[in-house]
């Protein structure tokens, strides 16, 4: 599979960037990524950045997710400008309550354990964006990659009141770009991984959309990899894909048809599964029995029509046959029959191991059986349908 993420730290004075080659890895579990910062040794300097310790103890926490990666896991840092706190580093600041606001995933009772001994507490800077760094960790933990918890000093720290507020920047995804497509259409593809990228952005959700799609034979491998986006909390998500060959063809032999017309019979099955280029695909299959009674002629079309793999499809089926069988070949006994077929399917559950879905359909079919030149009718013999090649009525004088 493969692992390439990028991801900000709980506030705005340090970037991470996490890279992996592209592997075979099944999962994204980058929830337990641990982003602690260290205090830089100047005091006056505005930057933090993560020395080479550091760096170690996060490839370390990264080892048992990117066991299958190949390729060495390269940390690159990034520094960038804080919200103006460091003029207040070095203070402390009488905290009664922490609010915390902008989440949509925890309830106040779970950041509780968080906040909870930190309140009423003269506390550093230092000591608040610790608080924040735990619940941006919280968010990873759960699969929530680029969201962040900020402290801004200038919008969230009220002295007089002893209220500081923390605010949740829950990431999502600003743009879904699709490479590798020929003739796929790309919004074929965004469409499937779009039901996997939800606001707060988790990749549990969107490595799940990416198994499903594995299964689809239109497609030969699928990776994603997560870029910056132009605004904050937001991130890019790039699927690279490789399609597979649309053309499917088979041969096979069964014993399916009934001994009158030949019981052993060969077919022809081809497939395309991309006609137009929006992952609709057309089939024909022809059979034949091996004494020639036998020539079935099915003809399939099936359009998608919705990114839950809805479709609605279309077959014909032409059969053509006479009785082989001695003695009755004697009678030249001979019957042809038509099947006309829509159906609409629909998935209610998906998983890459099950599949739960509703379907509703219409068929019609029509049929004659001929003695030499001269229709017949067997009414009195099948219950007032049309004769069939594969019922067999005697007839007696």
């Amino acid at each position: 599979m493969y692992l390439i993420i990028a991801c900000t730290s709980c506030n705005d004075a340090l970037a991470v960037t996490l890279t992996s080659l592209p592997s075979n890895h099944r999962s994204l579990r980058a929830s337990k990524l641990l982003l602690k910062q260290q205090e830089h040794k100047t005091a006056q300097e505005s930057v933090k950045l993560v020395d080479g310790n550091y760096q170690n103890q996060i490839a370390e926490l990264l080892a048992p997710i990117l066991s299958d990666s190949v390729g060495p896991v390269i940390l690159e840092t990034q520094a960038t400008t804080p919200a103006r706190l460091t003029a207040l580093d070095s203070k402390t600041i009488q905290v009664d309550k922490i609010e915390v606001i902008g989440s949509t995933i925890f309830s106040p009772e779970q950041f509780k354990l968080i906040i909870q001994p930190y309140q009423g507490r003269s506390l550093t800077i230092e000591q608040l964006r610790e608080v924040a760094d735990a619940i941006t960790t919280l968010y990873l933990k759960q699969g929530y990659i680029n969201t962040r918890a900020i402290l801004l000093a200038e919008q969230t720290i009220d002295i007089t009141k002893g209220i500081v507020t923390i605010r949740v920047i829950e990431g999502g995804i600003e743009k879904i770009e699709v490479e590798g497509t020929r003739r796929l259409n790309p919004n074929y593809i965004r469409s499937r991984v779009q039901l996997g990228t939800g606001t707060p952005f988790n990749t549990t959700d969107l490595e799940k959309q990416l198994r499903l799609l594995r299964l689809d034979p239109k497609l030969e491998s699928i990776e994603a990899s997560l870029r910056k986006g132009t605004k904050v909390g937001q991130s890019i998500l790039i699927v690279r894909v490789v399609e597979a060959n649309p053309f499917k063809g088979s041969v096979g032999v069964d014993n399916y048809s009934p001994p009158s017309i030949g019981s052993e019979r060969i077919s022809f099955n081809l497939r395309h599964l991309n006609l137009t280029g929006n992952g609709d695909e057309i089939s024909f299959t022809y059979r034949r029995s091996t004494t020639g009674g036998s020539n079935i002629f099915d003809f399939g079309y099936r359009f998608p029509l919705n990114p839950r793999n809805g479709t609605l499809e279309l077959r014909t089926v032409i059969d053509r046959n006479r009785v082989t069988q001695a003695p009755f070949n004697v009678f030249d006994i001979e019957g042809e029959s038509e099947l006309y077929e829509i159906r609409f399917r629909q998935p209610l559950y998906r998983t890459p191991r099950e599949e739960f879905a509703l379907s509703l359909g219409f068929s019609y079919r029509d049929g004659q059986t001929f003695l030499g030149d001269e229709p017949l009718g067997l009414r009195r013999c099948f219950g007032g349908s049309r004769s069939k090649l594969q019922n067999i009525c005697t007839m007696s004088h």
